[in-house]
């Protein structure tokens, strides 16, 4: 039994994981620009028993990784002149006080003093948004001293990749590229829209549909464990 214990323990592992990713979804439901995230399973090792190929035994299952959902958040109208959103698949560029540059969906900007005459665009976070050229984008003003609103978010730029699906996730909403991804392409195709952002791309009923069956299998691999023990001490005990 001590197979059968171990793979159900191995279950349980893997559902509880899942389930702290739908948990994270569900807490991101109304976060600007969130990309739900997926989790896949995959067995782990088959061994074969008594020279038998054809009898194999399973040891359970793992998460083997995470998707990203790239589908287009629903847009929400803000009039808020510095809010920008792409539906599409492009992102924004920010660098970040270490230098890092990141990309995010989030496109609620606002302007803060780098100088004493200058604005610099930055996110939520004060990381300075980037141009297609990579450069931080300095808000345009008119002569009567009044934020050129359109001029600033034309600047923004919008980047791509040929597999947004390798990016990896960071903290705050942030994503950096990989091998994987690729590097970040700027295209000036993709579409922004000013005085919107894109809300949550994570679909409540699907999330809930995905946490019962998480549970179900947890709660499975939990009784698993618990009848593997029982016949693992009975058997103990007719040793004796």
């Amino acid at each position: 039994m001590t197979v059968g214990f171990y793979s159900a323990a191995a279950g349980t592992k893997a559902h509880q994981e899942a389930i702290d990713v739908v948990s994270n979804n569900v807490a991101n439901v109304n976060t600007d620009g969130y990309k739900a995230i997926r989790s896949s399973f995959s067995d782990l090792l088959y061994t074969t028993k008594y020279r038998n190929e054809e009898v194999e035994f399973g040891h359970g299952t793992k998460i083997d990784k995470t998707d990203i959902m790239f589908e287009v958040g629903t847009l929400k109208a803000t009039g808020h002149p510095l809010d920008v959103a792409t539906p599409t698949e492009g992102l924004f560029s920010v660098q970040t006080h270490l230098g890092d540059i990141r990309y995010t969906k989030n496109g609620a900007f606002q302007i803060t003093q780098t100088g004493e005459d200058e604005w610099s665009l930055v996110d939520a976070n004060g990381h300075y948004v980037l141009d297609y050229e990579g450069n931080p984008i300095i808000a345009v003003f008119d002569e009567a001293g009044n934020l050129d609103d359109s001029a600033t978010i034309a600047q923004v730029g919008v980047f791509r990749f040929e597999n947004p699906y390798g990016l990896e996730v960071e903290g705050e909403n942030y994503f950096y590229e990989t091998p994987a991804s690729g590097e970040a392409i700027a295209d000036e195709s993709l579409v922004k829209k000013q005085f919107y952002l894109e809300g949550s791309s994570v679909n409540l009923a699907t999330e809930m549909v995905n946490l019962i069956k998480y549970q179900r299998a947890f709660t499975f691999n939990s009784k698993l464990i618990q009848t593997a023990d029982e016949i693992e001490q009975r058997v103990n005990s007719l040793r004796r």
